[in-house]
């Protein structure tokens, strides 16, 4: 659309009147080319463009970054981005560090996998597939699974710390020497 300020040519329809447009400061005229020296308000809150700070309300009259949305977005094709920053409505899996968090067993989990073909607490495919998913709500109980497996790694530690030492003093009792590494037969 090209903008030309007002009175446009003779003939030229008013398209602020005919698509309801407010555009603040100017009345502008549409031929191919929209170009705007101020700010721009288009069906009230809907589209907001403030030249001064270029910065873009989709849904708000206060755009706080570069392009501001209030409301949801529809992208039917790939959205490239160097950073995607995600505020949480969901609290943070740190509850998996209190005392009282109740660690399902390993066997409980390989026990819901064979039964349930997913991990525990997360949607199954179809249900993705047909609803979509929460970024905000996956990270969280992807990094639930990351602690819990860190709670798992800190336990075999322990265990294995304690098979060790069950192990030399096994040797020493015997008088075998303690083997750091014992070869798999091959």
């Amino acid at each position: 659309m090209r903008v030309w300020n007002a009175p446009g040519p003779a003939g030229t329809p008013d398209w602020s009147k005919e698509f309801g447009y407010n555009f603040e400061y100017q009345r502008w005229y549409f031929d191919d080319e929209l170009i705007v020296g101020g700010t721009l308000t288009v069906d009230q809150d809907t589209f907001f463009v403030d030249s001064s700070t270029d910065k873009v309300g989709v849904g708000t009259k206060t755009p706080q970054e570069k392009l501001s949305v209030d409301g949801n977005v529809s992208v039917n094709g790939t959205v490239f981005a160097k950073e995607v920053k995600v505020d949480l409505t969901v609290p943070w899996a740190d509850f998996v560090f209190t005392p009282g968090y109740n660690l399902p067993s390993l066997s409980e989990v390989a026990s819901y996998i064979k039964d349930n073909k997913r991990l525990p607490n997360f949607p199954a495919a179809a249900e993705i597939q047909k609803n979509g998913l929460s970024m905000a709500e996956m990270m969280t109980k992807q990094m639930q699974k990351i602690e819990e497996l860190t709670l798992y790694m800190i336990d075999m530690q322990k265990e294995n710390e304690a098979l060790k030492a069950r192990l030399s003093a096994l040797e020493t009792e015997n008088n075998m020497p303690y083997q750091t590494h014992i070869p798999y037969p091959r």
